[in-house]
């Protein structure tokens, strides 16, 4: 099962190009609580404790997360771990599967932000605002069916609740939506708009450029693609995931800097991409993106650390 489950997860990390390294621990446990199996893809995974004194401290914590039947997640020595009920085959015997990543593993797919979390025990509320942790929670479920799932489904599912939630639920309807608005041309032109999604509309509009005389919804597609055209390269259509209310210029986007802005950027028809502005950097950072309603990260990112430790690794001992 082991292998089944590592193949499987590392297929769907390459269609979304996520050239992430992961490893995984097996619990198997049998009818008697002091019976079980313990499997891992790596020895040097930090395995949670299963002996001496917190031996049956920690199965007891594995095994009532497993029976709530959801995706627990938690950081332990550096390492973002995912744990799940996997099968149960009557009685008391339980199969659970723990999903290892290092954290500099996240900046491989352009996610920084993991250097600020420390130790939190297992929850299961997402801590990572990344896509790739929905698309493991996705697999979860997905392999606890007694139906096959096709890999395409589990990552569309992942795909459009990772961009709901990162738009606050606000609009369930979101993805469709951008959808509906990437491939509508305007005289036979693509789409190639920006649109910000800010947090607080109140704090925005004050740093407005131009603003409407009254809010648009996302809903009247044609309206907003003619806006569209006009939020290209340094100019973007500002508003939440329902309603469009102006015009801002990278130059006022600058001033904002105590809350969350998302960009939307479309590169053409059922084609665009969902980024998060940095306010330190005064970059926007790719978080997923669309291409042929299929969700994937824009490309493989380089990782500089990696490289320079693979170069100190291989050469450093013929200077």
């Amino acid at each position: 099962m082991i292998e089944k489950v590592k193949d499987s997860l590392a297929f769907l990390f390459q269609q979304i190009n996520a050239p992430i390294n992961f490893q995984i621990s097996y619990i198997k446990q049998f009818d008697d609580v002091d019976d079980y199996e313990i499997k891992k893809t790596s020895a040097e995974v930090p395995l949670y404790t299963l002996i001496d004194e917190n031996k049956y401290k920690e199965w007891d914590t594995i095994f009532q997360l497993g029976m709530q039947k959801e995706v627990h997640t938690r950081i332990f020595h550096e390492y973002r771990e995912f744990i799940s009920l996997i099968k149960k085959d009557g009685g008391l015997s339980y199969d659970f599967l723990i999903v290892h990543i290092q954290l500099q593993e996240y900046s491989k797919i352009g996610f920084r932000d993991y250097k600020k979390y420390e130790n939190f025990e297992w929850t299961a509320k997402h801590k990572f605002p990344t896509f790739l942790d929905y698309l493991i929670e996705q697999f979860f479920y997905s392999y606890r069916e007694p139906s096959l799932i096709p890999y395409s489904d589990i990552i569309r599912r992942a795909g459009e609740l990772f961009v709901v939630e990162m738009m606050s639920n606000v609009n369930i309807n979101f993805n469709h939506d951008i959808n509906i608005l990437s491939a509508l041309k305007y005289e036979k032109s693509d789409n190639g708009g920006n649109l910000l999604i800010c947090t607080d509309m109140d704090k925005v509009s004050c740093l407005l450029d131009i603003k409407l005389d009254s809010a648009i919804s996302l809903f009247e597609y044609k309206k907003i693609r003619k806006l569209f055209e006009v939020a290209r390269d340094d100019v973007f259509l500002v508003g939440t995931p329902r309603k469009a209310y102006g015009f801002i210029t990278k130059t006022s986007l600058y001033k904002i800097n105590d809350f969350q802005v998302f960009q939307i950027k479309i590169h053409g028809a059922i084609n665009w991409e969902l980024l998060k502005f940095d306010n330190i950097e005064l970059e926007s950072i790719s978080l997923i993106q669309c291409k042929d309603s299929k969700y994937q990260y824009s490309k493989p990112k380089f990782n500089e650390e990696e490289f320079i430790d693979i170069i100190n690794s291989n050469f450093a001992h013929r200077f």
